[in-house]
């Protein structure tokens, strides 16, 4: 990983515009909903990329090609990650959020697992990669669903601390 100070949501806007290419589609609608304020992460922007189109493309799939994923970050108050030099970091949410069909309760617990697929011709690999890279960053990801409504993907990174990070 090479990490250096990155800006979150260039790195959303970009995956964005990707997924824009790919798939010129009107009927998938972007929402933002971006906290200006937000300061840098340490992180890997190419690994962050691979995430976040991972996350986009499972959400466009889940709906069909058709619907709204919003995108939304955020600072998490009072929330921190403690590492292992006990510098507590301020952690940043950055929420993908998909109108599609939702995940079943009895699949969430399995949706990270290397392999584990429901997709026609997927390989099972896209969110056991997506957590391991956010993890590697100081990160988590989480998921909350209910069928037939819709998926989230919660990923929560640390802030970097000045003169410390990168």
């Amino acid at each position: 990983m090479k990490l250096r100070p990155t800006n979150l949501h260039q790195v959303l806007e970009r995956v964005a515009s990707l997924v824009r290419m790919e798939s010129p589609s009107e009927k998938v609608r972007f929402i933002r909903n971006f906290d200006p304020s937000l300061p840098e992460v340490p992180a890997d922007p190419d690994q962050l990329s691979q995430v976040f189109l991972n996350l986009f493309k499972n959400g466009i799939d889940a709906m069909g090609g058709e619907g709204v994923l919003s995108l939304t970050t955020r600072m998490l108050p009072g929330y921190r990650m403690q590492d292992g030099e006990h510098d507590k970091k301020g952690m940043i949410a950055v929420d993908v959020e998909d109108t599609g069909c939702g995940i079943d309760p009895g699949e969430i617990g399995k949706i990270f697992d290397p392999f584990y697929t429901h997709k026609a011709g997927g390989v099972g690999l896209g969110l056991s990669i997506s957590h391991r890279i956010i993890e590697e960053h100081g990160g988590k990801i989480e998921v909350t669903s209910t069928s037939g409504k819709g998926t989230c993907f919660h990923v929560c990174l640390p802030v970097a601390i000045p003169g410390k990070d990168v």
